[in-house]
């Protein structure tokens, strides 16, 4: 039997757990609360930079666990993050950092796209990139890595 006792909580705490592994390990971390941190706080700004259809999405797309996380306190507005370029969004993760603005906000943004985009399908990463502000359109593609 699994921690929870719940086949479904065990599965999606296992995939919660490779996650913020891997987030500790492309960015360097040396826990898995810093890790947990920042992938919490770039996934906030992605769901408030992105169009409420698009943030649905993406948040459908991650495992239960996390996708609670991706939802904590959204209000569900369209696109409610006002970004104009990319330091706008880094410093919306920068904001989402809440006590750790000791990281790099462009370092860990692309460490953790580079983690989005190991986790979720092709179509899924196409998908947020193209409902980025205009501005914003290479931003993950570049940083994720992909085409």
């Amino acid at each position: 039997m699994g921690l929870t006792g719940l086949k479904e909580y065990d599965n999606s705490l296992c995939c919660v757990k490779e996650w913020i592994s891997e987030a500790r390990d492309v960015l360097y971390l040396s826990t898995d609360e810093d890790a947990y941190a920042v992938l919490k706080a770039v996934l906030h700004s992605l769901r408030d930079v992105l169009p409420a259809e698009h943030a649905v999405k993406l948040g459908a797309r991650l495992p239960l666990l996390l996708a609670g996380t991706y939802y904590e306190n959204w209000t569900g507005e369209t696109g409610s993050a006002k970004i104009e370029n990319e330091a706008d969004f880094y410093n919306l993760v920068l904001q989402n950092l809440r006590g750790r603005e000791d990281y790099n906000p462009m370092f860990i943004t692309k460490g953790i796209f580079r983690v989005i985009a190991a986790k979720l399908a092709v179509e899924d990463i196409n998908n947020i990139a193209e409902n980025f502000p205009q501005t914003l359109c290479n931003l993950f593609h570049e940083d994720a890595q992909i085409s």
